[in-house]
Formats: C-alpha cells, sequence, structure tokens
C-alpha cells in the first residue's frame, strides 16, 4: 500500500539536478558449458532517479517526519507527483533517506536530495 507525499511539500526538482537512468531488467548466470542463461529480475522496468529540491527546515523536518512514520523508513512505497507529467501520480519506491544541505543563495533553505525508483511499465 503506497501512501501519498504530503501535499504541502514540494516535488518539482531543481533545474538541472534531476538525474535518472532505466535499470537492465535481465539478469545473466554463467553456465558450466554454453552460452550463459538469461532471466528476467522483476515484471516491470524500471528507473532509478535522483534530484534536489528545495525546502525550508520545516519542510524538510516534515519530509522525515513522514519518510520515517508514513513511510516506515523507506520500507512502503509512496505516491508523488508524476516528474514528466504533473498530471498523473506515480508510485516511488525509496533508494536512500532524504539528505540535505544548506541553499547557497538563502542559507535559511536547504537543498534535500531525493534518491528513488520509478516503475516505468
Amino acid at each position: 500500500m503506497a501512501v501519498s507525499l504530503p501535499a504541502d511539500l514540494p516535488f518539482c526538482p531543481i533545474d538541472g539536478t534531476l538525474d535518472g537512468a532505466i535499470q537492465e531488467n535481465r539478469t545473466e548466470a554463467p553456465a558450466d558449458l554454453g552460452p550463459a542463461s538469461h532471466r528476467r529480475r522483476y515484471s516491470g522496468t524500471f528507473e532509478i532517479m535522483s534530484f534536489e529540491c528545495i525546502y525550508t527546515r520545516q519542510q524538510y523536518q516534515s519530509l522525515l517526519d513522514f519518510f520515517h512514520g508514513d513511510c516506515g523508513g523507506g520500507a512502503l512505497p509512496m505516491l508523488a507527483p508524476n516528474i514528466d507529467d504533473r498530471s498523473a501520480l506515480s508510485e516511488y519506491t525509496w533508494v536512500a533517506p532524504p539528505s540535505r544541505r544548506p541553499h547557497v543563495p538563502n542559507m535559511s533553505k536547504l537543498r534535500v536530495t531525493f534518491s528513488l525508483i520509478r516503475k516505468v511499465r
């Protein structure tokens, strides 16, 4: 069961910070003789993505509360706006907890880094 990201938390990447790659969906097992065998790892295609958003310190604390509480420390997926199409929701799985660093032009804000997996198909 996925939980929705609270509406008051931004989920819009800073320009130039979005990085994503569709992952290989096959695994290879060496064989004693002949060519290696291949099989599917999972039933869908996944994209691992990372990006940064600008948060206030209070918003970051709310995000941590959401991550550790509602998402069970990253064990449960979350529903959030699709990065490519803002009108739709996508299901994301956490790769790592959100991290932060100061936002240089405005030290009262933070650059929060998200590392997520999104199912493509």
